[in-house]
């Protein structure tokens, strides 16, 4: 892994994946969402992190105004009428991170 940071190359390669990727998703507005599952095209709803920085979870006065949960996208699939199959995965690092003074329960 560290090898891999040394290489020069890793920049112009990591920009390349990017790129490509880049060119693969496209950012929506609630009517672009609308017309993507009136056509019953896939989606993939990327949610706010820190469970722990979500305003009904969190640890006041350590939290943001908003849910970080898999709220925002039920609303939206709602909204625009969705009633396919709902997939929800939840990704974690595999170490915890600290951002600010709040409580870092596994200490």
């Amino acid at each position: 892994m560290l090898r891999t940071l040394d290489d020069p190359e890793v920049n112009r390669r990591t920009v390349e994946l990017f790129s490509h990727v880049a060119r693969a998703v496209r950012l929506l507005d609630e009517e672009g969402v609308r017309r993507l599952v009136t056509f019953g095209e896939q989606l993939v709803l990327e949610g706010a992190q820190g469970v722990l920085l979500d305003e009904d979870f969190g640890f006041h006065p350590y939290t943001t105004w908003s849910r970080t949960t898999f709220a925002h996208a039920d609303e939206l699939l709602d909204e625009v009428g969705f009633e396919g199959a709902r997939v929800r995965l939840g990704v974690l690092r595999t170490y915890g991170v600290r951002h600010g003074p709040g409580p870092f329960p596994s200490e």
